[in-house]
Parts: structure tokens; C-alpha cells; sequence
């Protein structure tokens, strides 16, 4: 079950209008929030506190979002951080942007559902960076790339690793075939035509034999879909 937004603490820093406004949504929701419309103050209380996301107005006077958010990165913070009225940032923030690997900056205009979208942004990172995945007895553990069906190793190859793990962050939704192919072997692959079904007939019957029966759908000119339930992340393992 997603953690309820009632325990996570999140530091928004904005302009005092937008704080405000953006304050009062998030604790409407549930969100325990501290607000700041000093940059210096928020730098502060982001090094002494713990906090499980950050909102920032990247429109402040000086860059001071974007150096707030470059500040967090070189402390090694990996926090999400969702971006306010953010335009395209200027050619010599760039390298802000490019500094954290595969750090998603998120964007929502204006204060439009600043909730929702800071829900799906902690929950789209933390699939991302947890270490063990599960979905109806099937385990993934990340840093040792190894599928598990309850609680018996599955033996599996790299490939049908890669497409069983995309899968699963995706579960109960439809992943179009080009996604599944890039995610396992990368843009442009030198693949036939057919080879993507042949692993997922071959990850299929290793399913099958371990007792998930017809638990990868396929979807008519659309893609796959893995099924029967929803991906719980082990956050006790996430922090091992």
C-alpha cells in the first residue's frame, strides 16, 4: 500500500503568494509542510531536516529554485523535488539540470493540482530507486537482478530480467512494445522483427511453471500488460 501522505514532510519554497496558495493545498491533502519564501532560510532548514520531498518555485529572482535544487544534488540529497511555474531554465542553469543522472525534473504549471502531481512524482521515484519489487508473489530484487516467485528463484536471462522488471513498474497498465524494447535493449536495436515475443513466450512459461499462470496479457496493437494485483515496494529493503 502507498504510504499515506499524512507522515511525509515536504519543504516547499516559493514566492510568498505561491507558497501560500501551495501550502494550503499540500496540508489540505495531508502533507505535513513547512513553508519558505527565503532561499538562504530554506537552504537552512533542508541541511538540518528530513524530509521526504521538496516544491520549488524554480521562477525566483537570481535562479535561487534552481540553485536551491543544484545545492541538493551536491549534497548527495536524492529526495524528489517537484518544479513550480517552471519556464525552459536559462543556458547557464542547463547544467543543473544535467548534473543528477536520471533525475526527472517534473513541471506543473502554475499551482494546478500541486497534490497530484507531488504524489505521482514520490511515487514514481520511489519505484524507481527502491531495491525490491513485488506483485502478486513475483520479487525483483534490483541490485542483484534476481526474480523470485513466492519465495523459489526463477531462473532468468538478461533480457527476460529487463522485461519482467519494466513490467512491473508498470503493472495493471499497458507498456507499448517500442517502450518494452528500449528499456531492455536500449533505442535502435539490431533485434528480428519477432524478438520481443519470443521472450515474453519464454518468460511466460517460466511464470507458468512456478505458478503464475497468464499473468503477462497481451494487448492488441497496444503492448503487454502484467496483471493480477499491485506492486508493493519493500521500503525497509528500499533503504538496504
Amino acid at each position: 500500500m502507498e504510504q499515506s501522505t499524512a507522515r511525509r514532510r515536504v519543504l516547499v519554497l516559493a514566492d510568498r503568494n505561491l507558497s501560500d496558495v501551495v501550502g494550503s493545498e499540500l496540508g489540505a491533502d495531508g502533507f505535513e509542510v513547512a513553508v519558505f519564501s527565503d532561499p538562504a532560510k530554506a537552504s537552512t532548514e533542508a541541511e538540518r531536516g528530513c524530509y521526504d520531498a521538496f516544491v520549488v518555485d524554480v521562477t525566483l529572482p537570481d535562479g535561487a529554485g534552481h540553485a536551491f535544487v543544484a545545492a541538493l544534488r551536491a549534497g548527495e540529497r536524492s529526495e524528489p523535488v517537484l518544479l513550480l511555474s517552471g519556464p525552459e531554465p536559462p543556458e547557464d542553469l542547463l547544467p543543473v539540470q544535467r548534473r543528477w543522472p536520471d533525475w526527472p525534473a517534473s513541471a506543473a504549471p502554475g499551482v494546478h493540482d500541486a497534490p497530484t502531481a507531488l504524489q505521482a512524482l514520490i511515487r514514481h521515484e520511489r519505484l524507481r530507486t527502491v531495491r525490491r519489487l513485488r506483485y502478486v508473489g513475483i520479487t525483483v530484487d534490483r541490485m542483484e537482478r534476481r526474480v523470485c516467485v513466492d519465495g523459489a528463484e526463477m531462473r532468468v536471462t538478461p533480457a527476460e530480467y529487463g522485461i519482467l522488471e519494466c513490467l512491473l513498474l508498470h503493472a495493471e497498465h499497458v507498456v507499448p512494445r517500442a517502450d518494452l524494447i528500449d528499456a531492455v535493449w536500449g533505442p535502435d536495436p539490431d533485434l528480428s522483427s519477432n524478438a520481443l515475443d519470443v521472450h515474453i513466450g519464454h518468460l511466460r512459461q517460466k511464470l507458468a511453471g512456478a505458478g503464475r499462470c497468464d499473468c503477462i496479457e497481451t494487448v492488441r496493437r497496444r503492448g503487454y500488460m502484467l496483471h493480477g494485483g499491485e506492486p508493493v515496494a519493500d521500503r525497509k529493503e528500499a533503504a538496504a
